[in-house]
């Protein structure tokens, strides 16, 4: 199968660059099939690049995080190809998801042995996203990180510490809520977001019931806090408890989903900020094809060194 390596050298704090070096060797040694391989160099060659690769292969795999992906969804999106990932970005929520494995060996003989799941896609404001967008606090926080490349650098842990700077100053808000035709009017907002995958921003938990493939979206609305009770909510979200306090947090599903919100409030998709203050968000009308490990392989005894 024709497959193209689009590699972000610069994911993960140059651990991109570091990992394609070990993957690339092992290709040389290992792989079955004929590959190409093409380097990023800023924001936008991702899916400029994947869009021109979709004419001529059958395969991308994007070594580099959840924004180098984000990037590929949108230049191939409606398009007859496979995407694959080489996780090594700060995040890796969708490869977690997807329970890619994390060793070279593994992730070579998924590639010459793939299996493939499809995964819906959700669209924000015409641009396409997998794994969640937002408003509030959390993009706050994201902007915070993308502007302190020493926090970025941190990567869960600069989450937290940033969750912790920006809550010295934070303010709620109030949200008009569209689902499905049905409507509501949130007050004391601290975070709204729409969510296709159980992880977000780093491994935590956000949606511990959601399924990348069943059709649906999924809502997190996070309200009527105050900051005591904010320090105690936030570790909760690591293991997915903190859809039991159910006094402060609102979990709904829907598949067209609209949100306005105060212009001086803060969104995000996939972890990128945005300037806008209305999300209309809408389940695309098609999936993702997206490769994945086959069982019998992951368990084959060979597979467990790295």
């Amino acid at each position: 199968m024709n497959t193209l390596f689009l590699v972000n050298p610069a994911a993960g704090r140059g651990r991109g660059f570091r990992r394609w070096r070990v993957m690339a060797r092992a290709l040389r040694e290992g792989a079955k099939f004929p590959f190409d391989v093409v380097f990023t160099e800023a924001p936008g060659q991702p899916e400029a690049r994947a869009r021109e690769a979709a004419n001529s292969y059958e395969r991308i795999v994007v070594v580099g995080g959840d924004g180098t992906v984000n990037e590929v969804v949108n230049g191939v999106f409606g398009r007859n190809v496979r995407i694959g990932i080489i996780p090594c970005g700060t995040g890796n929520d969708l490869a977690r998801a997807l329970g890619l494995p994390k060793s070279t060996r593994r992730l070579l003989n998924m590639l010459n042995h793939p299996s493939e799941v499809e995964v819906d896609v959700a669209t924000l404001n015409h641009r396409h996203f997998i794994i969640a967008a937002g408003m509030g606090f959390d993009a706050i926080v994201a902007d915070y990180i993308n502007r302190h490349s020493a926090v970025k650098h941190l990567g869960p842990l600069g989450y937290a510490y940033s969750a912790l700077r920006i809550l010295t100053t934070f303010a709620p808000t109030e949200v008009q809520l569209r689902i499905d035709g049905e409507s509501l009017r949130i007050t004391d907002v601290w975070m709204l977001v729409v969510g296709n995958c159980p992880y977000y921003a780093g491994g935590m938990k956000l949606f511990p019931n959601a399924r990348f493939n069943d059709g649906v979206l999924n809502i997190c609305v996070v309200s009527k806090l105050d900051k005591v009770k904010f320090l105690r909510l936030f570790p909760l979200v690591y293991s997915g408890q903190h859809i039991r306090r159910t006094d402060v947090v609102t979990a709904l599903r829907g598949q067209t989903i609209d949100v306005e919100f105060p212009a001086d409030t803060y969104a995000h998709v996939d972890g990128e900020p945005l300037a806008i203050q209305t999300l209309r968000i809408r389940l695309a009308d098609k999936p993702m094809r997206f490769i994945k490990p086959s069982a019998p392989e992951l368990s084959h005894p060979l597979l467990k060194r790295t």
